[in-house]
Parts: C-alpha cells; structure tokens; sequence
C-alpha cells in the first residue's frame, strides 16, 4: 500500500470522528428535550387540582422525579468581592418539603429575612432539557398546594433557554 492510500485513511478517519461527536451530542440533547417534554406531559395529566400532596409525592417517586422548594435549600456560604454570598444550587436539601416544615438555618452569607416556616411549601420539579454548546433549555413543573396540602395548580415553565 503507497503512503498516499495510507495518509487518505488516516485524513478521512480523522474528518470522521468529529461528525460522529457532533451527531452523538445532537442525539444526546434530542433524548434529553424528548424525555423533559414526556415528564411534562405526564404530570400535567396525572396531578390535578385536588390531589393530596402524599399522593403527588408517590407519583413523582413512582416517575423518578424529585420535588424541591427553593426556601429549604440550604445555602453554602461562597465570598464574592464583597465577602458575600451563597450559593442554592444544591436542590437535594430542599427536596421533599411539607407542610409547615421549619426552614433551615441558613449559614453566614445566606441568612436573609425570611420566615420560620411556609404553610404551602411548592413542589418545583426540573425536568431539564436539549441544549447546544453554548445554551441549555430547561423546563420546570411548579406545583403549588392550597392550605388543606391539596394541589392548587400546575403550571408548566418552559423550556426557557440559558446560555454561558
């Protein structure tokens, strides 16, 4: 085989692997947006007006969907430029809330007025989405319950895109 045969293949099979990324990464953020829009669907069919918070909180385990409440994340103190700051991306502590749970007490940097307790906790629940290089679409499910822990509505937010 003559050396230009051999640096043919080796240029095409460098020109190949790029093309597959780009469409394995497309079929990824395809799959994700697929699944956020199914996730959506379904609750908006499943959890209605009316339904005790025990029994949506059984359907979205059911589902692999997690609740969470913004005002029970517990915040981690990050310093900014101003010494402060707080960081709520950890979802997990604010997940599962119920009715008239005690908020957390927030550390130095995090700890701004707030009540000692949410009669209504909501159930918000990321549903994620597609995204590109650049930007990111997500979608959220915003269940909010009424003073009996019934659920008052569902709305769903999104997809809403987000970009670096």
């Amino acid at each position: 085989m003559n050396v230009f045969k051999v640096l043919g293949f080796v240029f095409l099979g460098v020109l190949g692997l790029p093309a597959l990324a780009v469409s394995a990464f497309y079929t990824a953020s395809q799959a994700a947006a697929a699944s956020a829009a199914r996730s959506a669907a379904l609750i908006t069919s499943d959890v209605v007006p009316g339904e005790t918070r025990a029994d949506v909180y059984r359907f979205l385990r059911a589902n692999g969907l997690t609740p969470y409440d913004q005002r029970f994340v517990l915040g981690k103190t990050m310093p900014d430029s101003d010494g402060k700051g707080c960081d709520l991306s950890d979802h997990a502590s604010g997940a599962w809330p119920y009715r008239n749970e005690p908020l957390p007490r927030q550390p130095a940097g995090c700890d701004e007025a707030a009540p000692d307790s949410v009669p209504e906790p909501d159930a918000d629940v990321e549903l994620g989405g597609g995204f590109d290089l650049s930007c990111g679409w997500s979608t959220e499910a915003d269940i909010t319950f009424d003073r009996g822990d019934r659920v008052k509505d569902v709305r769903i937010i999104g997809p809403e895109k987000t970009c670096l």
